[in-house]
């Protein structure tokens, strides 16, 4: 029995944390009334809170079973508290969607300032939690679960999406991700999906970069998010 190797689910973490730790900012600097910009940035957080929500959605159906069933004793407590974390992160998803919609309409101030704030509260609470999950739960993964059940777990998370987000995806990970180990998570792929991970993932991302936040090279990946540190900056974006 070979065990899998997780490291990849830390690049996808590191990837939401990025992609949402710019949004408040991405909000607060679209210009009330301008409702083309605030349909480019309400579309780019749709994007990345489907990819949340099915990430957890995935966890919840592969990964959790099969801690309980393999480590009672040591994984109860801990699938407890994740499911607990989940649905505080789902509450906040909940609200943020009526918040987009509103503010998509007429990019108002204050539809403008409803959505940063949500999103404020869902960077912190979504830090915690996947800081306990990689702290806590992805090293009891790693001494059950199967390299075939990890790659049937990705499996059914790919296939929510077509092919060009895939490779979107792919690319928003790769940005911030260790080389070896985005290499060894794209070659564990099916062979006809892997060819064009490696072919177009890279100039996809940059792209759809360019238009999200003016610049095909946005901020890398800070540390654990704090409000203290004040604002980062975006290039290009006014």
């Amino acid at each position: 029995m070979t065990l899998a190797d997780v490291r990849g689910i830390y690049m996808v973490h590191t990837m939401l944390q990025r992609e949402l730790g710019l949004m408040p900012e991405l909000v607060r600097t679209v210009a009330s009334g301008d409702v083309d910009r605030a349909r480019v940035v309400t579309e780019h957080i749709e994007l990345v809170a489907d990819l949340l929500r099915q990430h957890d959605l995935v966890e919840e159906r592969h990964l959790w079973p099969r801690l309980l069933d393999r480590l009672p004793a040591e994984a109860a407590p801990l699938v407890r508290a994740m499911e607990r974390e989940h649905r505080l992160v789902d509450d906040l998803q909940e609200r943020l969607e009526p918040a987009l919609a509103a503010w998509r309409i007429a990019a108002g101030q204050a539809g403008r300032e409803a959505v940063a704030a949500v999103l404020d509260a869902l960077i912190l609470a979504l830090a915690d939690h996947l800081a306990r999950e990689e702290d806590r739960v992805l090293p009891l993964a790693a001494r059950c679960v199967t390299t075939a059940e990890w790659a049937e777990m990705l499996a059914d998370g790919a296939r929510c999406f077509d092919l060009d987000s895939l490779v979107l995806f792919c690319g928003m990970i790769r940005y911030d991700a260790d080389p070896a180990v985005f290499r060894a998570t794209v070659e564990s792929m099916p062979e006809t999906l892997r060819a064009v991970v490696f072919e177009r993932c890279e100039q996809a991302f940059a792209e759809y970069a360019l238009g999200v936040y003016g610049t095909a090279t946005p901020p890398h990946a800070p540390g654990p998010p704090s409000f203290d540190d004040g604002p980062c900056s975006l290039p290009g974006i006014a």
